[in-house]
């Protein structure tokens, strides 16, 4: 069978998000680390300018947040990192959101669901099924 090019994608970023913990990091990311220069998350990547910013999270941050084993945690991270979800900031280890393929993924997940919650009634019955 020949799947569309956005379902394999989609699936892929679905499979990046299917554990509990991989949720966790990237609602981490989003809470937890803050452009110093606003109430953003950071994107601000190589280009920063801040001394002190805190944009990015170490796998030992989420260790503690977690109260997981490292492997555990650097596995989650990989697969992540691996779907692009997340990515590797700088040679710190500081891992950031990439925001580009988290829009991509979104956009690509209300599509699928966009078409049929438009063909429900209020009473959440199929109009064509009654």
């Amino acid at each position: 069978m020949d799947f569309k090019e956005k379902d394999i994608v989609l699936a892929k970023y679905l499979k990046a998000l299917s554990h509990p913990l991989r949720i966790s990091i990237i609602r981490a990311l989003m809470d937890n680390c803050r452009c110093p220069h606003g109430n953003h998350p950071c994107c601000c990547g190589e280009n920063c300018e801040g001394k002190n910013c805190k944009c990015g999270c170490k796998c030992g941050t989420f260790v503690e947040m977690f109260d997981m084993s490292q492997s555990t945690v650097s596995q989650h991270i990989k697969e992540l990192k691996s779907a692009g979800l997340i990515e590797l900031k700088n040679r710190k280890g500081d891992y950031t959101l990439n925001h580009s393929k988290i829009k991509e993924a979104l956009d690509l997940l209300q599509n699928i669901f966009e078409l049929p919650i438009n063909n429900f009634q209020e009473d959440n019955k199929c109009h064509c099924c009654g």
